[in-house]
């Protein structure tokens, strides 16, 4: 009779053959990421020249199987946090910011929302030598615009671009900052993992887009978790 000890990492280990872990609990949440990610790319070849309809993309097979890429990857990340699969963890928050930020991106080739373009034009004639416009709804946000418009400048990349891609990296950003405010709080590593999950899977869809708003989202959670990290760290 075979006794199977459940160590503190999830992994099942069999006294009689040391060092054996059990398939479903060492590589079940691996097998998921990778099924996910084939989930995801049948989803971008039969969303490739999809026409959203009333219902959006969801209502295409290509948004079915985008949906269900990204039931499978936040069932992935439970399996992985149960089993104290740290790396896969991690993992599984990349694979849902490739499903909900990136998806729309490589399916496009310009950015999808209208207001983006104002601040592209912004960006774009401080790019050109001209001094931030003096528009009340811009006034407020010089340093965002002046920003953009370096980076553009020495990178030689085009506003469009940039703002194209904004989201996935603002995502990104706002995923980590959010683990690492829940641990500058004290709290434990998996518990940070939960944390950047949600952040990326709950958070508002438009809110990251390239906009000062968006920036200055950024920078307070910046800010929050020095003070945090600051205040837990003060000898």
């Amino acid at each position: 009779m075979t006794v199977q000890v459940r160590l503190p990492s999830g992994d099942e280990v069999s006294p009689e053959r040391p060092g054996k872990r059990s398939w479903p609990g060492y590589y079940g949440p691996g097998a998921l990421l990778v099924v996910a990610l084939s989930l995801w790319v049948v989803a971008l070849t039969l969303l490739g020249d999809v026409t959203g309809g009333d219902y959006g993309l969801v209502a295409t097979r290509g948004g079915v199987v985008l949906l269900a890429s990204a039931v499978v990857t936040i069932v992935a990340f439970v399996w992985a946090i149960a089993s104290h699969r740290t790396l896969l963890a991690v993992l599984a928050i990349g694979v849902v910011i490739l499903v909900y930020r990136v998806t729309a991106t490589l399916l496009t080739e310009m950015p999808l929302y209208v207001w983006t373009y104002k601040h592209i034009g912004i960006a774009d004639y401080m790019i050109q030598g001209h001094a931030s416009p003096n528009v009340q709804i811009y006034g407020d946000w010089p340093s965002f615009f002046s920003w953009m418009a370096w980076f553009s400048s020495v990178g030689g990349v085009d506003p469009l671009t940039v703002a194209h891609w904004f989201a996935p990296a603002s995502t990104v950003l706002i995923s980590i900052l959010v683990g690492t405010l829940v641990m500058s709080a004290g709290f434990s590593l998996r518990a940070a993992l939960v944390a950047a999950m949600l952040a990326a899977v709950m958070n508002w869809t438009g809110q990251d887009y390239y906009s000062p708003q968006a920036a200055a989202l950024v920078l307070t959670l910046s800010i929050m978790s020095l003070i945090l990290y600051s205040k837990n760290n003060i000898v």
